[in-house]
């Protein structure tokens, strides 16, 4: 997933109105959301995609 979309993942399921808002709970849905609807890796653990996508939200 590139930066953009991890990014938009995101903030199509926080709705805030500023990055300001966001908080730790938001981060915490976002991981579980990555959980249940991110497709099955073939090789290499699945916590590795998650961090890289938070990685692309620590950007901001």
């Amino acid at each position: 997933m590139t930066f953009k979309k991890s990014v938009d993942s995101f903030l199509a399921l926080c709705k805030k109105e500023s990055i300001d808002e966001v908080n730790r709970e938001d981060i915490l849905d976002f991981i579980e959301w990555m959980k249940s609807n991110s497709k099955k890796r073939s090789f290499g653990p699945a916590e590795t995609t998650y961090r890289n996508k938070l990685r692309a939200l620590r950007v901001l």
